[in-house]
C-alpha cells in the first residue's frame, strides 16, 4: 500500500543535513513534513515556510539526488598477457586449476580469477 501520510515525518530532526532520494513523492496529508530541519539542503536551501511534500523532491526541494560511485565503465585491456599463475597460498601454477587463481598480468596488475 502507498504511504497517505507524512505529515511531521522529518519534524524537528534539527541535525539532518541530506536526504538522498531521486525522485519526488506524494502524499493526501503532509503538514509539517521538514519543520524544524534547518540544517537541510537539497536542490535549494531550507525556508520554515515551505516544510510539505511539495519539498520532497530533488529538482526544486530539499532532496539530493544520490551520485552513483560503482564501477563507471570497463577498461579492456586487450594488450595484456599473463605472466604468473598462483594459488591462494601464493604457489606458482604451470596453468590454472579448478576454484580461484591469481594472475599476475604484464602490466602489473594483479587479477583473482574463478575456473
Amino acid at each position: 500500500e502507498k504511504v497517505t501520510d507524512m505529515g511531521s515525518m522529518f519534524f524537528a530532526c534539527e541535525e539532518m543535513k541530506t536526504i538522498y532520494c531521486d525522485y519526488a513523492w506524494k502524499c493526501a496529508e503532509s503538514t509539517s513534513m521538514f519543520s524544524y530541519c534547518s540544517k537541510l539542503k537539497g536542490a535549494v536551501a531550507y525556508d520554515e515556510n515551505k516544510v510539505d511534500v511539495k519539498m520532497a523532491n530533488p529538482e526544486t526541494g530539499y532532496f539530493t539526488k544520490k551520485t552513483v560511485d560503482g564501477i563507471d565503465k570497463s577498461i579492456d585491456n586487450t594488450d595484456t598477457t599473463i605472466v604468473g599463475i598462483y594459488s591462494l597460498d601464493g604457489k606458482k601454477l604451470s596453468e590454472m586449476q579448478n576454484g580461484v587463481n591469481i594472475l599476475r598480468m604484464s602490466n602489473g596488475k594483479i587479477k583473482k580469477v574463478m575456473k
